[in-house]
């Protein structure tokens, strides 16, 4: 039995979108594991980020620094960062012992005049 051209078309047709609807996927799937790695190197990269200090915010800001140097690893990034973390705990480790006892027992006033002195004399 011989088919009719519009028959044949028609069969091309439809072999054609099955070939492009396979490939999209094999592409896709191919393509995966790259996505799952950066997605797991980010993660982990934010993971040690927060560790050394960093607020989500100041992720962020890490990130955009990254994508503005072409860096792709946190670490690098955090060596090279020009803007340290500002979190409290980062903070409260370089304030001297007798300005965390005023802070501590509630001395607002003394805290400030000490610390205020001693950051305009660069102590």
């Amino acid at each position: 039995m011989a088919y009719s051209d519009e028959e044949l078309q028609r069969a091309g047709r439809q072999l054609a979108g099955s070939i492009r609807a396979l490939t999209g996927k094999v592409e896709a799937l191919e393509g995966k594991p790259a996505l799952d790695a950066f997605q797991q190197d980010t993660a982990q990269g934010r993971a040690i980020a927060r560790h050394k200090g960093y607020s989500a915010a100041e992720i962020d800001r890490l990130e955009n620094f990254m994508a503005q140097r072409g860096i792709l690893h946190h670490q690098d990034a955090i060596a090279v960062d020009p803007t340290p973390p500002t979190s409290r705990f980062w903070r409260l480790g370089a304030v001297p012992k007798d300005e965390m006892d005023m802070l501590m027992s509630g001395d607002d006033a003394g805290f400030l005049n000490t610390s205020v002195r001693r950051a305009l004399n660069g102590e």
